[in-house]
């Protein structure tokens, strides 16, 4: 079906281009460039380790995916902090 959304690997495909041209998978929730990403990356984070298969959670694991943005945003942070006071 043409119209069928893109499969689970051509996203993950799609991630994995993002970091190699990013340096992380923070896709932002407004992405111009590629919206359905932007989207995708929100869903996986809403399923999640109890809703994705293992395969997919360990891949997007593995990849660096972020699961919860504010949770890493506030790590960063701290370590700032650290380095600031160091």
């Amino acid at each position: 079906d043409p119209h069928r959304k893109n499969s689970w690997k051509e996203m993950y495909k799609r991630l994995h281009t993002y970091k190699n041209e990013h340096g992380d998978c923070l896709v932002p929730s407004d992405y111009p460039p590629d919206q359905e990403l932007a989207k995708w990356c929100q869903v996986q984070r809403g399923l999640g380790k109890k809703k994705l298969t293992s395969e997919r959670f360990n891949l997007l694991k593995d990849l660096g995916f972020i699961w919860s943005k504010q949770s890493h945003v506030w790590k960063q942070r701290i370590e700032q902090l650290k380095m600031y006071y160091a």
